[in-house]
């Protein structure tokens, strides 16, 4: 059980790297005087467009080895933003953040796959729900430590944090097979990279260089689709296009973070804006979302009962009534009642996003172990991109102050992806129990 404790806090600080940073902007700003847009996206950028490659790298050099190298650059990088003289410090280093962090993940969770054997839909509930926590609490644990100590504690406070992270991989989690023989697909690494990263900068911009973006978004997945069809041996294995199950995960994580991520954003809005909740209030207000999440994780194993695709149909079922039971409740409700209904609406949301999140995640790495940190990588990127994307796109074609808009798309986002699940033959079977036997990473 401590090997899964280890490797699910791996989550909690990659989580909390993103949600801890939101409520010290304000001070980074006024500290370094600058815009504290690029701390975030910095970060966001390199994290979702490393995934793929740092998941392949897992799968040749062994995850293990590759989680330690992640949790050192990421306690590097925490010293060097929390100590950064300037602003293009600051952002250089939440850039390297956001690398160790995609080394971090999809070996942690490769890892806890393989260490879990027949309690893989368990480990992948506790994995959910562990990260539900670091979204709720980041957001108090940024305010609080920003109030006491100043905001280069919340970045400070990581060193120790992966040092002793580091030291429970090394003592506690053993290796597991690792891929065998062929190269790395530099070329294939650098493209799907190169697209990803500007793939998220674009969805958070707007205007001439938001379509930019688009474009050369474009020309570059295009660039990475024929050096893959070249390549003797691709970053994404051939049989990663057809596996019905991974491809079925990756859609749906991405669907699950583009409904949730938008709808909790305009939830946000509406607590302050409409509610005149303080920023406080409206993060209580929003807890209800995270707390549900963790209940829907521990939920998911018994609803699916070995058919990953059952909770991700019904939870992508919840989202959908979730979303439009927030534009219908919250449509004329104002003090209290209001108040009520946005966190019962939020509550359902992140209910039905725990049920599905485990069931995509649990689909998606039942396939062969040594590829598994590559389909690790692909769903982690599917939700990141989906957050990125899916935020974007519902504020900008709803408004800042379009709410029912907003939650209307976020119920027809999660209503789309059920046709990610359309087919009842799902299954996963039981991941492979770890073999350390076969691997010295």
């Amino acid at each position: 059980m401590l090997p899964i404790v280890v490797l699910c806090a791996a989550e909690l600080v990659n989580v909390l790297g993103v949600t801890v940073v939101v409520p010290a902007l304000p001070a980074i700003e006024r500290g370094l005087d600058t815009s504290g847009e690029l701390v975030v996206t910095g970060y966001a950028a390199t994290f979702g467009g490393l995934l793929i490659l740092a998941g392949r790298l897992g799968d040749r050099l062994g995850h293990r080895r590759v989680l330690l190298a992640g949790l050192t650059v990421f306690g590097t990088a925490s010293a060097a933003a929390g100590l950064a003289p300037s602003a293009e410090w600051l952002v250089v280093a939440r850039c390297l953040q956001g690398a160790g962090a995609a080394a971090m993940i999809p070996a942690a969770l490769s890892l806890l796959v393989a260490h879990a054997g027949d309690r893989h839909g368990r480990a992948v509930a506790l994995w959910t729900a562990v990260g539900a926590v670091g979204g709720g609490s980041g957001f108090l644990v940024g305010g609080v430590l920003t109030d006491v100590a100043g905001w280069r504690w919340i970045l400070l406070v990581n060193v120790p944090v992966t040092v002793l992270l580091a030291a429970g991989v090394a003592t506690l989690v053993r290796p597991v097979p690792r891929q065998r023989g062929g190269g790395l697909d530099v070329a294939g690494g650098v493209t799907v990279t190169a697209a990803l990263v500007v793939l998220v900068l674009a969805a958070s911009a707007s205007g001439p260089a938001a379509v930019a973006g688009a474009a050369t978004t474009a020309l570059l997945l295009a660039a990475f689709l024929a050096v893959e069809r070249r390549a003797r041996d691709p970053i994404l294995p051939p049989g990663a296009w057809s596996d019905r199950r991974l491809s079925s995960a990756s859609a749906v994580a991405l669907v699950n973070n583009a409904a949730t991520g938008s709808a909790v954003v305009v939830a946000a809005g509406f607590a302050q804006r409409e509610l005149n909740l303080s920023p406080s209030g409206a993060g209580l207000v929003l807890l209800s979302f995270n707390a549900a999440v963790i209940a829907g994780s521990a939920l998911a194993p018994r609803l699916s009962a070995g058919r990953p695709d059952r909770a991700m149909r019904a939870g992508l079922v919840v989202m959908a009534g979730a979303a439009l039971a927030l534009a219908a409740g919250t449509a004329t409700a104002t003090g209290p009642t209001g108040t009520g209904a946005l966190a019962a609406g939020l509550a359902l949301l992140g209910a039905g996003l725990g049920v599905s999140a485990v069931g995509s995640t649990t689909l998606g790495t039942a396939g062969p172990e040594d590829r598994r940190g590559t389909s690790s990588a692909l769903i982690n990127t599917g939700a990141q991109v989906g957050t990125a994307v899916g935020v974007a796109v519902v504020l900008g074609l709803a408004g800042a102050d379009g709410y029912t808009a907003g939650w209307l798309l976020a119920a027809a986002i999660a209503v789309a992806g059920l046709a990610a699940v359309r087919k009842p033959q799902f299954t996963a079977s039981p991941a492979t129990p770890y073999d350390g036997a076969r691997d010295a990473a």
